[in-house]
């Protein structure tokens, strides 16, 4: 499985969130609550970690996602409009390809 943390994977002090939507394919997410572990690098490297509520999406790590997230971090670091509409249109086709009709945020 392939998570990217605060495209297809969140993690939320446990309760505060009822939900959350994969900003790769506007999914609603799955949830582990009140999981222990690390959320970030340096929590991993200390081998210490907190409780947290892990929020992921189930469509990550097929092509399709892991194609569609690349659409998505290159909109995020394209300084151009017309490129980023572009990518979008294209994200757009893709999800529509493998049967989501959810529409994602735009990303900013």
């Amino acid at each position: 499985m392939s998570y990217t943390k605060g495209f297809n994977s969140f993690y939320t002090v446990p309760g505060e969130v009822e939900s959350m939507n994969c900003k790769v394919c506007g999914a609603v997410c799955e949830v582990k609550r009140s999981v222990f572990g690390a959320t970030s690098w340096a929590e991993a490297a200390a081998k210490s970690g907190h409780v947290h509520d892990h929020f992921y999406c189930s469509h990550s790590g097929r092509r399709w996602h892991e194609q569609a997230l690349e659409l998505v971090e290159q909109m995020v670091l394209s300084p151009s409009k017309r490129l980023r509409e572009l990518m979008w249109q294209d994200l757009l086709d893709l999800l529509k390809e493998n049967g989501i009709d959810t529409v994602p945020e735009l990303p900013k």
